[in-house]
């Protein structure tokens, strides 16, 4: 879930519980400043498993 601004700590209880991803204004900055959304988000790409498809 994405917002220019900040989430509610109930929202970042509930995205935690819930496996939601949160981006807020800080993560939006940096992301369009050239980082890596994926190292932003802390996922963990390398041990991804290819589409069986």
């Amino acid at each position: 879930m994405v917002s220019s601004g900040t989430f509610a700590r109930e929202r970042v209880v509930w995205a935690a519980r819930h496996g939601v991803r949160l981006v807020d204004r800080t993560l939006l900055q940096r992301w369009a400043a050239g980082e890596d959304l994926a190292v932003l988000l802390d996922l963990d790409l390398d041990h991804a498993q290819p589409n069986a498809s």
